[in-house]
């Protein structure tokens, strides 16, 4: 969960906009992992969130918007409303608010406001047993005198709007502890400490193994301090840093006077997690060739060559297809990707040598 360092509001849930595209669903799918793969709209796409989240122990509650689905999800600040608008815009459909009106069933919905009010009030609580005698108890009294549960108070439901009066009256005092649900102390920690324990000990330098096969991080690119929302760079934990290319990101590494020249064959260490993935572009600008036939001030630059990306599933895999290219100190390698594609990881540029200059 290389996620985890990202602002509590989307941990997790933010694979939904990195990896979940917003399309027509490409495939069928049956379950979670197929869902990731072929993407789609609101509704598939708030599934997953929901669903990445409870995985990590995150609880969440479902949320249906105007013509939207959404999500919402316990952070230590509180509940709050993410991929579509906020609790005034949200409900959720809820069989225990069905009731009978003139003698037919009615099925009603929660309302997000109604929702997040009760978070709020068990929240001002702090002690459970504080909520159950002040509210929950009344609940139970308004269930055996067959008081539906209502959100606004109903004169004739004596019972059902004490209750509701109860809650109100907690979320307008102060809350004993924050907005916590939950005490995250211990998770803090044990985070905490993950994180200092994991290696981080890429510095962005060329590596280049005895038998010359050169290694680079794909979190090495130039302009390592200009990251964007199609390039991100992120913790690993294999160690070190990694990117997620988004859209039509790209990345540029800048070979080194150490390497030698020559031909090279290039494989990258990915993980990609849609089955109809695009090509990577791979080209070179060569603008330090000496070739005698090439006008002063103009540059080689080699034909861009497709490298297809294996359906790794999540997994790490280095690529099967690889492409051949000629570098040499000071040439440019350049990696991108044509629209539509989807999100890519990568962690690191393997060049194997197939012949040398000199």
């Amino acid at each position: 969960p290389d996620q985890i360092w990202t602002n509590e509001h989307w941990r997790y849930a933010m694979s939904v906009r990195t990896d979940v595209g917003y399309r027509q669903s490409d495939h069928e799918f049956t379950n979670y992992k197929e869902l990731i793969s072929a993407g789609g709209k609101c509704g598939p796409r708030a599934f997953f969130g929901r669903f990445i989240c409870k995985a990590f122990g995150v609880p969440t509650w479902g949320v249906r918007q105007p013509g939207h689905a959404a999500m919402a999800r316990w952070t230590s600040s509180g509940w709050d409303t993410i991929l579509g608008a906020g609790w005034q815009y949200s409900w959720w459909e809820d069989k225990r608010y069905a009731g009978t009106s003139n003698g037919k069933a009615v099925k009603k919905r929660r309302d997000g406001v109604d929702f997040f009010e009760e978070t709020k009030a068990r929240a001002a609580a702090g002690d459970p047993d504080v909520y159950y005698h002040s509210v929950i108890l009344l609940e139970m009294l308004a269930e055996i005198v067959g008081e539906t549960i209502e959100e606004e108070f109903v004169s004739q439901k004596l019972w059902r709007s004490l209750a509701l009066a109860q809650r109100k009256k907690l979320v307008r005092q102060p809350s004993k502890d924050g907005t916590r649900c939950i005490s995250d102390a211990d998770l803090i920690q044990r985070t905490n400490l993950l994180i200092t324990q994991l290696h981080d000990s890429c510095s962005g330098d060329t590596m280049i193994p005895e038998n010359g096969t050169i290694i680079i991080s794909a979190a090495s690119f130039d302009n390592t301090n200009e990251p964007s929302k199609k390039v991100m760079v992120m913790k690993s934990f294999l160690g070190g840093r990694q990117i997620h290319l988004e859209k039509d990101g790209e990345v540029e590494y800048k070979m080194p006077p150490t390497v030698s020249g020559g031909t090279y064959e290039l494989f990258l260490k990915v993980v990609n997690v849609h089955r109809n993935q695009v090509p990577v572009s791979v080209s070179v600008d060569d603008s330090t060739s000496t070739d005698p036939y090439t006008p002063e001030g103009f540059e080689i630059i080699q034909p861009s060559q497709q490298m297809e990306i294996p359906y790794t599933a999540g997994s790490w895999q280095w690529t099967t297809d690889s492409v051949q290219l000629d570098l040499s100190p000071g040439s440019k390698l350049k990696l991108s990707r044509e629209v539509p594609c989807w999100g890519l990881t990568m962690k690191d540029i393997m060049l194997v040598p197939k012949s040398r200059e000199g």
